[in-house]
């Protein structure tokens, strides 16, 4: 007992009184008797650091002493409370190599909160296959209002089946973060934390997958913000249609539809902001182009653009389309029209207006008349 009196010392001189007891020459289990009261002291005073000190020193004199059940609970609590403590303290190697050392003790005791923040943790650490075991009981108690930890979730799916196979569920559990994500986009700002989880999604094997809600994300964000345009937001266009022309011919549409709003909204000023970035998205544009279904619009496209500036970087991407569409009896009319306007061009500057004119001019040479 703590005597309020004494202000603790009697409780400190009975725990020193015990352990003295340790060093004399008594019977063993007076020795043990002893041993064990100052073991449990420690508990009752709640130094949990002394008693898990001293009870790994117990435990190895005395393995089979009927004492050590009594320390069971004590000892429990003391673990799941120092996980708590690193988990809350966001210190997520710390917490799991305090889980992994005591793992067989916690299966059975681990709270949802714990779950959660071991998820976190292993998460956080790149640690995917061990997160695996704690993603049901995260998903289950994903907040509404915090779109980051759902943000955690579907870049932990896909890092997670980029390497390993798995059960329905995960998937089932994918697909319906997905959906949420969608209705939580307008809500999502640009800032470093998410963009830390947005590039980890960026580099997964999967990220065609996410291409719906991670575009609706970007395209606001790219609005003011050439360098999100020309780094994540092109990146994200260039792997879906890569993707789609392997995988998915049907999902090339809504690359060519969301590329066609970020070329409308940017071009031609873009040319005096990075000429890299224009070159990037119209050599995009032109892949595109070359699929039968986009050819007719893109040439369309170009017989608007007249007075776009860069035109060393665009005239050999309409030279291509026009050359390809030429070989098509439907795009051969077309083609035409677009090669009569690169013929316009100089043919001193472009070498294609040069190449452009050998089709379009019907007037024969003096060679070519003494040649037939």
């Amino acid at each position: 007992l703590e005597l309020p009196v004494y202000q603790g010392n009697n409780v400190r001189h009975a725990q020193e009184s015990l352990s003295a007891a340790r060093h004399k020459d008594l019977p063993l289990k007076t020795h043990e008797l002893a041993w064990s009261c100052e073991i449990l002291s420690y508990a009752t005073q709640k130094n949990m650091t002394r008693f898990a000190s001293e009870l790994n020193s117990f435990y190895h004199s005395h393995p089979k002493s009927r004492y050590i059940e009594s320390y069971i609970a004590p000892l429990e609590k003391y673990r799941i409370d120092r996980l708590t403590e690193y988990i809350q303290q966001k210190k997520p190697y710390e917490a799991i190599e305090y889980y992994e050392k005591y793992k067989e003790h916690f299966l059975s005791q681990l709270s949802p909160s714990q779950q959660y923040g071991l998820f976190k943790a292993y998460y956080e650490t790149r640690n995917i296959a061990q997160a695996r075991p704690f993603a049901e009981s995260f998903y289950k108690q994903l907040p509404h209002d915090q779109p980051i930890d759902l943000l955690r979730f579907l870049v932990f799916t896909a890092e997670y089946q980029s390497t390993y196979e798995d059960s329905q569920d995960l998937y089932q559990m994918q697909e319906e973060s997905i959906a949420r994500m969608m209705e939580l986009n307008p809500q999502i700002s640009n800032s470093s934390a998410i963009q830390y989880h947005i590039v980890r999604l960026m580099q997964t094997k999967l990220a065609h997958k996410h291409y719906p809600w991670l575009i609706r994300l970007m395209k606001p964000w790219s609005n003011d913000d050439v360098e999100q345009l020309c780094s994540q937001t092109y990146s994200l266009l260039s792997t879906k249609l890569e993707h789609s022309l392997k995988e998915q011919p049907t999902q090339t549409t809504a690359v060519w539809n969301d590329l066609k709003v970020l070329i409308d909204q940017w071009f031609p000023e873009i040319f005096n902001r990075s000429v890299e970035c224009s070159r990037n998205l119209l050599s995009l544009e032109a892949i595109l182009g070359r699929q039968p279904e986009f050819t007719a619009q893109s040439i369309q496209l170009w017989q608007q653009r007249t007075e776009w500036p860069q035109k060393k970087i665009h005239l050999p991407m309409q030279w291509q389309l026009a050359m390809q569409a030429y070989n098509t009896p439907q795009f051969k009319p077309l083609a035409l029209q677009l090669m009569q306007r690169i013929a316009a061009e100089d043919p001193r500057s472009y070498v294609e207006a040069k190449m452009a004119r050998v089709f379009v001019d019907t007037q024969k040479t003096e060679t070519e008349d003494l040649w037939d």
